[in-house]
């Protein structure tokens, strides 16, 4: 799993739309080394070198230890390579500087749903999705959320949010499926109360 996520670094780092420039820019004797470390790092990111990109932005952090596009996609390597409580640390400490990146906040709720942390997850989640621009980003963690409520039994829930990632994108394959899930599991809860309600109802024969 975690192979397969890494070959999808760069995808992640395109869709996530936060940018590798010094947002809080360091001292000025320090600024060339600081904007030399952010080359190297976008120039890993696009070989899809996860070591490297990960090497130069903790150098980046080094120099300027607040700096928001560093902590977040230092935050979207670990989370490609399954490193979810440090990827958390590094969004939460993003999102503190700057509380509009939406994207890292979505990624956030996704980390903190893999830790088991699911009312926090489902709650940066729900609070991300409205500002997430990018579809595939969007489709991502909605699908993640709609997966969380559903393994709870939360199936109303659900659906109105699987309901957007169908308008959003109608003919998608994860789409589709979540929706057959999701309708079943509602018929076979319903069926299920009706047998309890009213046994010998020619509804339920």
């Amino acid at each position: 799993h975690a192979i397969r996520h890494s070959h999808l670094l760069l995808r992640v780092f395109a869709f996530a739309g936060i940018l590798l420039f010094a947002s809080q820019a360091p001292a000025q004797d320090r600024r060339a080394q600081f904007s030399e470390h952010a080359r190297s790092a976008q120039a890993a990111i696009a070989a899809n070198d996860a070591p490297a990109a990960k090497r130069e932005l903790e150098a980046m952090l080094k120099i300027d230890p607040a700096n928001v596009d560093a902590h977040a996609n230092l935050g979207m390597i670990e989370f490609v390579q399954g490193e979810y409580r440090e990827a958390a640390g590094h969004f939460e400490t993003a999102i503190s500087g700057s509380p509009s990146l939406a994207a890292a906040r979505a990624f956030l709720g996704m980390c903190h749903l893999r830790l088991g942390q699911t009312e926090q997850g489902r709650k940066s989640i729900e609070e991300a999705l409205p500002q997430v621009t990018d579809k595939t980003l969007r489709l991502q963690a909605g699908l993640e959320l709609v997966r969380s409520y559903s393994e709870s039994g939360l199936a109303a829930q659900a659906a109105p949010v699987l309901d957007r990632l169908a308008k959003l994108d109608p003919r998608n394959p994860q789409v589709l499926y979540a929706m057959y899930r999701l309708h079943a599991d509602l018929s076979s809860a319903a069926l299920r109360q009706l047998a309890e309600d009213d046994p010998d109802s020619a509804w339920v024969h």
